[in-house]
This record gives structure tokens, sequence and C-alpha cells, in this order.
């Protein structure tokens, strides 16, 4: 594991398995990241929940806050948070997170994410997604689709329907790692086939050790 990113006051952070991310990238909030993802620099990472073979590139953001526009004022203090500032008592009202748009988002499997891109909250991206450079993404992401834009919109399908349909059954990302080698990834469905048949032989799920950092 190298997982040396800046942990912000009261993030933590669940790893499973080997993940790597620099120190310029951060994490502010509470977050869950499947083995075998890794970060490019300056990513900052919010409270989200992050599968297995997943690439961010740099200066990604993830699930950060969002200031209010329809209330008095959009600055924070107004709304419960001091952001260092010395303020009365009682000012402002604090805000309600309970709808579904403030929810972390949900990163699946094997996602692969350009730089510069922005997944706001409330947003869940399909395994196997690909987020194009510079992209907000504000909307659920469909498996296997690429988006690009502001905001995201979907581009192409990175395979047909019925193949996307058995890559998801196939569930290939909780094999262990020692089972591709030598297979023909480039080859869907030859690996496929060879995923099938590991299944058939009852290959046992990869399970990896899981350890969670605070600041």
């Amino acid at each position: 594991m190298a997982n040396k990113a800046t942990l912000a006051r009261g993030a933590s952070v669940e790893i499973e398995g080997q993940v790597v991310s620099p120190l310029t990238s951060a994490f502010v909030g509470k977050v869950f990241v499947g083995a075998f993802s890794y970060f490019g620099d300056d990513c900052v990472i919010g409270s989200c929940r992050i599968g297995r073979f997943c690439s961010f590139a740099s200066s990604v953001k993830v699930g950060l806050g969002e200031h209010p526009v329809d209330t008095l004022s959009s600055h924070p203090i107004f709304y419960g948070a001091s952001n260092g500032f010395r303020i009365p008592d009682k000012i402002g009202v604090a805000r309600d997170f309970s709808a579904a748009r403030h929810t972390p988002p949900i990163i699946g499997h094997d996602v692969w994410i350009g730089a510069n891109a922005v997944i706001t909250r409330g947003v869940k991206v399909g395994t196997g997604a690909v987020i194009g450079a510079g992209a907000i993404v504000t909307k659920d992401v469909p498996p296997y689709a690429i988006v690009g834009g502001v905001p995201a919109k979907l581009l192409r399908m990175r395979f047909d329907e019925e193949t996307v349909a058995k890559l998801l059954a196939s569930e290939w990302w909780d094999l262990p790692l020692e089972a591709f080698v030598g297979m023909p990834i480039n080859d869907i469905e030859s690996t496929l086939d060879q995923i099938n048949a590991l299944r058939a032989e009852g290959i046992e799920r990869a399970v990896y050790q899981k350890q969670v950092t605070r600041p």
C-alpha cells in the first residue's frame, strides 16, 4: 500500500488491499477505496465509496460541499459552518442534508476518471464507466458508459448491451489478481469464457486486508 494522501481534520479513509495515492492529494470526508484503485496528483476526495481497479487522473474532485443559492446568502457562516471565522452564536440556519442530492457519491469498479473532472454529491457512477477530462458529472452514469462535457453527457458506450451484461454478471473485479495471469484481456469474449470457467471451478473471491486511517 502506498497511501500517502493528506487527511483533513475529521476525515477517515478505509482502504482495501493496495491503494496508491500521492501526498499532493487529499481526503476530506469519510471514504472507502477498493483494492488496486489509485489517484493522481492534486485530487480532493470528499465522502464517497470507490470500487476496485479505479483510475483517478490528476485534479479530480469528488463529493465536495455545495453552497445553497436559495437563501439570503450562499456564504457558509449563514448555514452553520464558521470556516475559521469568529462569528456570533445563533447566526444562520443549519442546512438539511437529508435530500438524496446530498448523499455521498458511489463510484463502481473499473471506473476511469480523467483530469480535472468533478463528480458531485448524490451521483452514482456505474462500473466500467469513463469520465472525460474536465467533465462535471451531475447525474448518474450507466455502467460502461463514456461521458464528457459540462454538464457531462453520454458520448458512447464502451461495449454493446449484451457484452456489458456479461461483464457485469462476471464480477471479474472480485477474482484474485493471480487469476488474470495469461488472460487475453484484449479479447473480451475469450476472457469472459475463461472467467466463467474459473467460476464453474469454484474459484474463491479475493478478500483483501482493510485498514482505516485518520488524521
